[in-house]
């Protein structure tokens, strides 16, 4: 990865908290300054807003690009960037701040998810509460929709766990806690590791595809859990790359390449392959169950067999990541990253990409 410059312009005067790039060419940033900024390609300013709260979550419209929904505190707020002088609409469903914003892929609803560990269901047709999700016992820090089940999202949070739903109906469907997770060589936890570095999810991203999410967690790991069934998870295997930890994770997709992108508190902007095929890895309670009764097979490894062992790239980017998107722009692939300062950086990630076949 080559850092090809730093957006400033004096916009933003405090950290940059969230980016979103839409399909015509504009990013837009979200900061501690209550602003809303949009950018063009070459980092010119187009427009801004000043909202009431802290803007957490960005997220575009996929077949109307102009079209905005954005978190600002406990608010959802709908923006058009041809009319970007003040709010459309803006409502509270949330009784805490909303730490990511979610729309599914028939665009007819928003999740949005908060510090109470609230998923609140929003009809994007009415803009009128439809359903709330309760289960995270802390703050749910990420929501996606299921890309191919219309009925299926998914949520992670600092209470280690990640559930699935059926949030028409509103039901849980699953949970996997990620302290269940093996850790280390031989797959056993080290003495004392998660009173230290429990794996709080800080993010997730789930493949186009819905096969597998990846999780970034506090313990400095990258977890990649695969989707069985209706809503069942299976951890494949994690990526060891991160000394803190992990605040930003993404899945790239380049044709039938499939790339994953991580960032975290150690300052540090990794780039790992997602094509690997993988052998799963044995759930905790599953493997000490089979133990105890005599039924372990030591000759068979639980670990993986063909996962990434170090990241494509690494870049030593000096500070706390707090958000992470991608664009093409002409001939390049951007990795566009925000940290604890006002500034936007551009990372070049083209040469990692082999052509398609």
């Amino acid at each position: 990865m080559t850092l090809l410059t730093k957006w400033s312009e004096g916009v933003h005067t405090d950290s940059i908290i969230c980016l979103e790039h839409n399909k015509n060419d504009t990013l837009s940033s979200g900061g501690e300054d209550h602003q809303i900024c949009l950018w063009s390609d070459e980092g010119k300013v187009k427009s801004r807003l000043k909202l009431d709260d802290d803007v957490t979550s960005i997220c575009f419209m996929p077949s109307n690009p102009h079209i905005i929904y954005t978190s600002s505190g406990n608010k959802l707020c709908l923006l058009d960037i041809r009319d970007f002088n003040h709010v459309q609409n803006c409502k509270e469903f949330n009784s805490e701040e909303i730490n990511e914003v979610s729309m599914n892929s028939k665009e007819t609803f928003i999740a949005t998810c908060d510090d109470s560990g609230d998923i609140k269901i929003v009809d994007l047709r009415e803009m009128r509460l439809f359903k709330t999700l309760q289960r995270h016992k802390y703050i749910c820090s990420s929501v996606k929709f299921h890309p191919t089940k219309g009925c299926e999202l998914l949520s992670a949070g600092l209470d280690c766990i990640v559930n699935s739903w059926d949030f028409m109906k509103g039901r849980n469907l699953s949970s996997f806690d990620m302290r269940e997770c093996p850790s280390g060589e031989d797959g056993e936890i080290p003495s004392g590791m998660y009173m230290v570095n429990p794996p709080l999810i800080h993010s997730m991203d789930v493949s186009n595809d819905g096969s597998k999410i990846i999780c970034g967690l506090e313990n400095g790991k990258v977890q990649v859990v695969e989707l069985v069934g209706r809503g069942k998870f299976e951890p494949l295997f994690d990526l060891k790359g991160h000394t803190r930890g992990v605040s930003k994770v993404k899945i790239l997709q380049f044709g039938m390449k499939e790339m994953v992108i991580s960032g975290g508190n150690d300052g540090k902007v990794l780039l790992w392959e997602g094509n690997k095929q993988k052998t799963k890895v044995q759930h905790k309670k599953k493997r000490v169950k089979e133990e105890r009764e005599g039924k372990s097979d030591q000759n068979v490894a639980d670990s993986v067999s063909d996962s990434p062992k170090s990241p494509l790239a690494a870049i030593e980017h000096g500070s706390k990541i707090n958000h992470m998107t991608s664009a093409n722009v002409g001939s390049k692939t951007i990795v566009y990253v925000a940290d604890q300062s006002e500034l936007i950086s551009l990372y070049d990630i083209t040469k990692h990409i082999s052509p398609q076949e």
